[in-house]
């Protein structure tokens, strides 16, 4: 859908944060794909305003933490699946995208953690969670949401134009600082 590159500038008009110039929080991209983007390219072309520096956040090392100290909230949010939507309608253009799958997704073999899909941009209305499991379920997500959040996990980066950024997108997270 978007070819082998897509590139992101300042236009209000898509209707999607990713084209503003406000902060963005942290999140993996392309959760409503089956299978989520994997190696991401950052590359600056051009800024001479202030802000945009780029968020990092390692995914991994925060669902550890999780199962280190909630190991009931890392399996919850192993099990249960969301769902996760992209509608664009510009012009000609017009998708409808929903990708289903779990906030940490690990093999069923030997339980290693091999994606992490944590976006709440692009999340969809929670009607994959059974009703019971609903509270449960938001209370594990706080507890990642907590560990990713900490100032002591969060690199950031500024991008310069001619320097390019390669981000692991099924374990890394990334947001951005508002620019002008």
């Amino acid at each position: 859908i978007y070819g082998r590159m897509w590139y992101f500038t300042s236009d209000f008009s898509r209707g999607d944060t990713a084209y503003t110039k406000l902060a963005l929080d942290r999140h993996t991209d392309t959760t409503y794909f089956q299978e989520p983007c994997g190696i991401q390219i950052f590359h600056c072309l051009r800024h001479e305003g202030t802000g945009g520096r780029t968020l990092l956040v390692d995914g991994f090392y925060a669902a550890e933490q999780v199962l280190q100290q909630a190991p009931e909230d890392f399996d919850l949010l192993t099990k249960v699946p969301l769902k996760h939507e992209y509608i664009e309608n510009m012009g000609s253009c017009r998708n409808h995208m929903i990708g289903v799958g779990p906030v940490l997704n690990i093999y069923p073999w030997n339980k290693e953690l091999y994606l992490i899909r944590y976006n709440n941009y692009d999340r969809a209305v929670i009607n994959t969670v059974p009703h019971e499991t609903v509270h449960r379920w938001y209370i594990a997500h706080r507890t990642l949401t907590t560990e990713l959040r900490r100032p002591e996990n969060e690199l950031w980066v500024k991008l310069k134009p001619g320097k390019a950024l390669f981000v692991d997108n099924w374990r890394a997270l990334h947001g951005r600082e508002s620019f002008t």
